[in-house]
């Protein structure tokens, strides 16, 4: 581990407003104007800039700086006369290059005082198809949040570094610094390097405590020398907490070495690496300074569908795998834990290998856990689909699967929903008749082919979105149109017919609900209540896929129907009232004035002007409205 003594002359492009309060955004390009500043050393002053900057950015997008040695996002003066933060502040860095003939550095927020306690805290970095370059191969930094005090207080918490698709081999990259103060706290960042080569890795660095930090290492990643998930200069907690999270690509990931990491959490690539392991290094160690063992707490299967039960797999493979006291993972006493992805629950074993250079796990189970519902989302003949023949629009399919369209597909997918995943022919296709296979795939169970149909019609020059619409039947009831599958026009209505069937009758305190939503009147959802009996539904806009769920509804005795029907109005200007004893009705209106009284033995109609009204009855108050 190296540390920074930043003594240089710089050109630097600085995101700091002149005011405190004050926030802008700088976009570097061919044309702008860098600043030039004087001599820069750890303990300077920085009387021009900001006491506290916050919320300020720099986005360097395709543009190549040159010999331009720092970014700031914000960089906080230390001439005030209490502590000091930096605090919000963003570097972009995207299809450019950072050079300099000495260092380069780039902070997403900096602050430093020589009296009081500095804060860098929720800052971030992210650099994008970017190279950071310098005079030496290890000279070249970057700082989600650097914090730099002798003083208590002093934090660098809670910042982010992204690299993607970058080849800064020579970088080191720090979530939060926090130096030199004896309390000094680095923890709760975030580091994420995807499909990039960088130098060190460091969650948090800091004097005191590194903790609850997390490196995420995505894709194709090569880290030259080491990834730590804290690091304590003093020697104190830099392990509790810290996770390493590992989603490689097919080729697995290199790293110098693996250090102060209490979880790890690893995710198979599409194919596990035909030899060596998803992370080979030189040293691993499984344990804090104290011999307090980390643990693996999950491995997920995430697209590969090929792994099979009593496969090993190979976690870490290490020249030097160091576990002190670290007994919980061995060859006698196996370790099981379960990943659950949404999709596929996997149960492993976790070994620690007997002569000690691998960490790996067996496959002892998966288990679909999900109903996967493929559903082919027709149009109307309208809009220019037609299916052949008109049935077979779902399907459930049980287990963790996946979808593929067959080559040159009519069909695409056109997205995803919980449980369920949605196809829809091709907008481009001409008029014709079209044969397609689609391909569902388990890792439990055999593959699925579905062969289907459709016709393209000619269509309507203007655009038209269909809507699925679904109505689920209950016993004792039947619909207008019947129970099934319908596709609306968004934004049109849709009107259906409730009707009780066996002579039997509604309550008319009944609502319908969508899944787990109740649909009422506020969601432009209207009820009419017909002389027979039946009740006419009508939703005012079908703007999303909805399914109609008519099972909570009870169909009741007429009787037991006037038992139970309290307060409606079957009529413009009227309310009527029902009760099978002689009960007390009281009326009243908006402004609480009592307009009307009635004793109700049966059914009562009163007439009343349009408006608001609470009707007080058995010693419940209802809510109408009379147009």
């Amino acid at each position: 581990m190296k540390t920074s003594t930043l003594i240089c002359s710089m050109v630097a492009l600085i995101a700091t407003s002149f005011a405190a309060q004050a926030q802008q955004t700088v976009s570097l390009t061919s044309s702008a104007q860098l600043r030039t500043d004087p001599a820069f050393s750890e303990n300077s002053f920085f009387p021009d800039y900001p006491v506290s900057p916050s919320g300020n950015s720099v986005t360097v997008n395709g543009y190549n700086v040159g010999d331009l040695e720092i970014i700031f996002g914000g960089i906080g003066n230390s001439a005030a006369s209490a502590a000091i933060s930096s605090s919000n502040n963003s570097v972009v860095v995207k299809n450019s290059t950072v050079s300099s003939t000495g260092d380069a550095f780039i902070f997403g927020g900096f602050a430093e005082h020589n009296l009081y306690a500095a804060r860098s805290n929720n800052n971030s970095v992210t650099v994008d198809n970017s190279n950071v370059s310098g005079g030496g191969f290890a000279d070249n930094e970057i700082y989600g949040g650097y914090a730099h005090s002798g003083w208590d207080g002093t934090s660098a918490s809670n910042n982010s570094v992204v690299i993607t698709d970058c080849n800064i081999g020579g970088t080191d990259i720090f979530g939060g610094y926090a130096h030199p103060c004896t309390t000094a706290v680095a923890s709760d960042n975030d580091v994420v390097v995807k499909d990039s080569r960088v130098s060190y890795v460091y969650g948090g660095n800091s004097e005191f405590r590194a903790t609850n930090n997390t490196v995420t290492l995505e894709g194709a990643v090569d880290v030259k020398y080491d990834i730590h998930g804290g690091f304590s200069t003093t020697g104190s907690d830099a392990f509790t907490g810290n996770t390493l999270i590992v989603r490689p690509s097919s080729s697995g990931i290199s790293v110098g070495g693996i250090y102060h990491f209490e979880k790890y959490s690893f995710t198979l690539p599409t194919t596990v690496p035909s030899s060596g392991a998803l992370v080979t290094t030189t040293t691993a160690t499984l344990n804090d300074i104290s011999s307090t063992g980390s643990v693996v707490t999950d491995i997920f299967l995430g697209t590969n569908i090929d792994i099979t039960v009593g496969s090993r797999v190979v976690l870490i493979k290490a020249s030097s795998l160091v576990d002190g006291t670290y007994t919980a993972y061995n060859d006698v006493t196996p370790v099981t834990i379960v990943s659950d992805d949404g999709y596929r629950k996997a149960t492993w074993d976790i070994y620690l290998n007997a002569a000690g250079d691998e960490l790996y796990a067996v496959l002892m189970n998966i288990v679909g856990t999900r109903d996967l519902e493929l559903i082919y989302d027709f149009g109307t003949r309208t809009e220019g689909y037609k299916p052949i023949p008109s049935k077979g629009f779902e399907m459930t399919y049980k287990g963790s699967a996946t979808v593929a369209l067959g080559a040159n597909s009519p069909f695409e997918i056109t997205g995803y929903d919980n449980d369920s995943v949605y196809v829809h022919p091709r907008t481009d296709l001409p008029v014709g008749t079209y044969r397609d296979t689609i391909i569902i795939t388990s890792p439990i169970d055999p593959v699925r082919k579905i062969i289907v149909l459709f016709e393209v019609v000619e269509r309507n020059d203007d655009v038209v979105i269909a809507r699925r619409l679904i109505i689920i039947a209950a016993p004792n009831l039947t619909t207008e149109p019947a129970p099934g599958l319908y596709y609306v026009r968004s934004g049109e209505p849709f009107t259906f017919t409730i009707i009780p069937m066996n002579g039997l009758a509604l309550d008319k305190s009944l609502r319908i609900t969508t899944g787990n939503e109740l649909l009422d009147t506020h969601d432009g959802v209207r009820y009419k209540w017909n002389d027979d009996g039946s009740v006419a539904v009508t939703l005012a806009e079908v703007r999303s896929p909805i399914t109609i769920d008519l099972s909570a509804i009870t169909a009741i005795t007429a009787s037991d129907a006037i038992a139970l029907t309290a307060v409606w109005s079957p009529a413009a200007g009227t309310i009527a009232i029902s009760a099978t004893t002689p009960t007390a009705a009281r009326i009243y209106n908006a402004a609480g004035a009592l307009v009307a009284t009635t004793t109700v033995n049966g059914t009562a109609t009163v007439r009343l002007a349009s408006g608001f009204y609470v009707v007080s009855l058995g010693g419940k108050q209802y809510k109408i409205v009379v147009r």
